[in-house]
């Protein structure tokens, strides 16, 4: 009682007004409640009383509150339909407040659930062994496991008498915490659903994953605290592990215990909010889905097959993989574009591209130059220039090319195995606008780009060009991603929307508009 209306004092911002008697004899009272097991305890633990947030006052909170409530927010990529639904069916209030990407869940090969917070069971793990077939792992060491079987588990489950920390560990009652990283390191890469709930110790296991570890989760639910009475977690702790977790994952859903309206703290009395549920889902896993959306053809601001007159699918990269381009508008560019002539560029990581060129000779009658930033170069190419620290050089070498160019006069082609992101990243958008026709034989998993950069990469691309056609080799029902089985690859053919007029207009789309 005296450590809440404390802490109601000090949220108010009155510490400094706390009479000297008042202080002196709640300096004994915590250090007599200190040595005692409170409900609100983890059983057995020791109680502390240093958590920061019961001494800060309301201007500080209200800081941190608009901090977590801004980290927390769904972002406008997660929706109902990328997501193929959102199921949350498996929610129990705020305390256990589950919203999962239904495309996720049924599309990850051979998942297996981690729960860690049970007691003796959940309805985390109920419902996705129920719901989704899901094998599940439940892990608790404060209340032991039954040898009985749980009937709601139609799909076998495994317990573990185990708790969560940052290191394995058995304490002086004989319970056994192990890492995360036990569970995760045979596991593959977005194939694990994770809950932690383990009230306020969430911090520091958080804190200590690795990137690895956290790159095996497709899914991820906690409940977090920061008004537990034995927490010592500061604000800026709390608010580095949201940040660092929206490097690789991407809000679903959240529910708080409390009002937003009446504010982040620890005063329940006045229903603040003081806790809080939040799902998060792979950016990674939702990768796919955002790249078939970027690239889809057929649909407004791309170019039917009547107004290009006609498509070319006879033109294939240094690989091999075909590409489309609009033929009445590579053919004759004034129809659309300002530019009088065209000429191409072929730029290959291996290989000579020479059924590239001979197409754009013998179909066209561009001339054509050959860029060979790798091993394979043929007399007839150039090879790109090369620092001695970074490498090679590809977005230097095609911005120069470019740079030479007139607007709208570039054929421009890239088969560079991963390399193709950092021309697009570094291409400044003068130099996009010289490419008339762009075709790209995009490759996911050779690129030290994140799947986040390629994706703005991809909406870059978007709004300045519009799609011509594009190839999966695979099919179209794989999803991206670089897991065996998953599409790794994919040809886009662009075409740039800037018209004979200088501005980014709409297409024709139709014989008849064109």
């Amino acid at each position: 009682v005296l450590s809440s209306m404390m802490a109601w004092n000090v949220n108010q911002g009155y510490r400094r007004r706390l009479a000297m008697g008042t202080t002196a004899v709640a300096g004994v009272m915590i250090a007599l409640v200190a040595r005692i097991d409170l409900a609100n305890a983890i059983p057995g633990q020791q109680l502390i009383l240093n958590n920061p947030f019961f001494f800060m006052s309301a201007a500080e909170m209200n800081k941190f509150g608009t901090a977590l409530e801004r980290l927390t927010r769904i972002p406008k990529e997660i929706t109902d339909v990328r997501c193929n639904g959102i199921d949350n069916t498996a929610s129990r209030g705020s305390g256990a407040a589950y919203y999962w990407c239904k495309g996720v869940l049924l599309g990850t090969p051979n998942p297996v659930g981690l729960s860690y917070g049970v007691q003796s069971w959940d309805t985390w793990s109920r419902y996705m062994s129920e719901q989704y077939q899901v094998p599940t792992r439940l892990f608790d060491c404060f209340t032991k496991g039954t040898d009985e079987p749980i009937p709601q588990y139609p799909v076998p489950y495994e317990r573990f008498d185990e708790c969560l920390d940052v290191s394995e560990r058995t304490d002086e009652k004989a319970r056994v915490f192990k890492t995360i990283g036990s569970q995760l390191s045979s596991r593959e890469p977005l194939s694990t659903f994770v809950k932690i709930d383990i009230e306020g110790m969430e911090w520091a296991v958080l804190e200590a994953m690795t990137d690895e570890e956290f790159s095996k989760i497709a899914l991820l639910d906690l409940e977090i605290h920061w008004c537990l009475t034995m927490q010592d977690d500061s604000p800026a702790r709390i608010l580095a592990v949201m940040r660092r977790l929206l490097q690789q994952f991407a809000v679903v859903g959240r529910l708080s215990e409390g009002d937003w309206l009446n504010g982040v703290g620890c005063d329940k009395t006045t229903e603040q909010t003081s806790m809080m549920s939040v799902s998060y889902v792979n950016k990674a896993a939702m990768f796919g889905r955002i790249v078939k959306e970027a690239t889809a053809s057929l649909t407004p601001g791309s170019v039917s097959k009547g107004a290009c007159r006609g498509h070319d699918m006879n033109v294939t990269a240094g690989s091999g993989r075909p590409f489309v381009l609009c033929r009445g508008y590579v053919a004759n560019p004034t129809q659309w574009h300002r530019a009088p002539s065209l000429t191409a560029l072929a730029v290959v990581r291996t290989g000579t591209a020479s059924g590239f060129s001979a197409h754009m000779q013998n179909d066209y009658s561009l001339q054509t130059t050959l860029l060979t930033c790798g091993t394979g170069a043929s007399d007839a190419s150039e090879v790109c220039p090369t620092r001695e620290t970074a490498g090679v050089d590809v977005a230097a070498a095609v911005t120069a090319k470019l740079a030479a160019a007139e607007p709208l006069s570039v054929v421009l082609m890239l088969d560079l195995s991963g390399l193709e992101w950092n021309v697009l990243h570094d291409l400044t958008d003068d130099s996009l606008d010289r490419v008339h026709s762009l075709l790209v034989a995009m490759d996911f998993c050779s690129s030290a780009h994140s799947f986040q950069s390629i994706s703005q990469i991809l909406r870059r691309l978007q709004k300045r060009f519009m799609i011509i056609g594009r190839d999966f080799k695979g099919g179209l029902r794989q999803r991206c991603g670089c897991l065996q089985g998953q599409q790794k690859q994919i040809t886009v053919s662009y075409m740039n929307k800037r018209g004979r007029h200088g501005k980014y207009e709409q297409f024709p789309l139709t014989r008849e508009g064109s």
